[in-house]
């Protein structure tokens, strides 16, 4: 599949590879659909474009409200995961790509830290705070895809392991 980060000029753009994460992805199991519409290049060319545009896909809609706004520039991940178009979706995130789209559409977004999961395969924006992570239904669908597309040994479907009662 192309990789474009949503631009026209890489409507053709073929790695060769799969990205890392992809290839974990379907290691596990997981039938890779397709790739959703995101915003051009992250949102980062022109500030005056609406967010989940792109020249290639057009506007992501709210999978809530047509009307209302559909977030960063993982909104077709968080939109197609709210439609239940598929298990879970990967948004990538700078600043506010997965939990803005994630929070507007009523799913469960979730931005790993810097080196949980790799980059490879994915045109960066900023390559010191570029992150994928996980777009699902459930916190449970999103630990289980974190269990798979993670670099480390953590296992984040035992959530039990990770209370926090009483915490500040």
């Amino acid at each position: 599949m192309p990789t474009t980060a949503g631009a026209l000029a890489l409507k053709d753009a073929e790695s060769g590879f799969d990205a890392e994460i992809a290839r974990k992805l379907k290691n596990a199991g997981a039938i890779i659909m397709g790739k959703a519409n995101m915003s051009e290049f992250s949102h980062y060319l022109d500030g005056r474009l609406p967010r989940g545009w792109s020249c290639l896909g057009g506007q992501t809609l709210n999978a809530i409200s047509g009307s209302a706004h559909p977030g960063g520039s993982s909104s077709g991940s968080a939109c197609a995961a709210a439609l239940g178009l598929a298990g879970g979706t990967i948004g990538t995130e700078t600043c506010d790509s997965i939990i803005d789209p994630s929070m507007r559409q009523s799913v469960v977004g979730f931005k790993p830290s810097r080196g949980v999961c790799s980059n490879s395969g994915i045109i960066p924006i900023a390559t010191t705070f570029d992150t994928p992570g996980p777009i699902c239904r459930s916190v449970d669908d999103v630990a289980a895809m974190l269990d798979v597309i993670s670099e480390g040994e953590t296992n984040f479907s035992d959530l039990a392991a990770f209370n926090i009662k009483g915490s500040r």
